[in-house]
């Protein structure tokens, strides 16, 4: 599974309608849809994925430093993929990595 989650201001065209939510997309496979993509706000151990399915994040280990002088924040976690009918995969371990330090709530244990 590869996702990707793109911010307004990374935005060239559709930011004002992006406002302060990101884009997020990206492919999976097995119970993953192949392909996906979606506009919403990322949460705390909740990433969206598209028709009301989501990534939930557990067990964050976290630690902070700066990757082209820009505060980063990468982690480690669980993941496990929840389709829109509740239905929940364990997809195993993800490596996150969040440019800025309005993420690092998201990733942060």
């Amino acid at each position: 599974m590869l996702v990707n989650a793109t911010d307004s201001d990374a935005t060239k065209l559709g930011a004002t309608i992006i406002g302060d939510k990101s884009v997020v997309y990206g492919y999976g496979s097995g119970p993953v849809p192949g392909l996906f993509v979606t506009v919403d706000p990322l949460q705390k151990g909740h990433i969206p994925l598209g028709d009301d399915a989501h990534l939930e994040v557990s067990t964050v280990t976290s630690f902070p430093h700066y990757l082209l002088d820009r505060p980063t924040t990468t982690a480690v976690a669980d993941a496990k993929y929840v389709s829109s009918k509740g239905a929940s995969v364990d997809v195993g371990q993800l490596i996150l990595d969040f440019r800025g330090p309005e993420y690092v709530g998201l990733v942060a244990p």
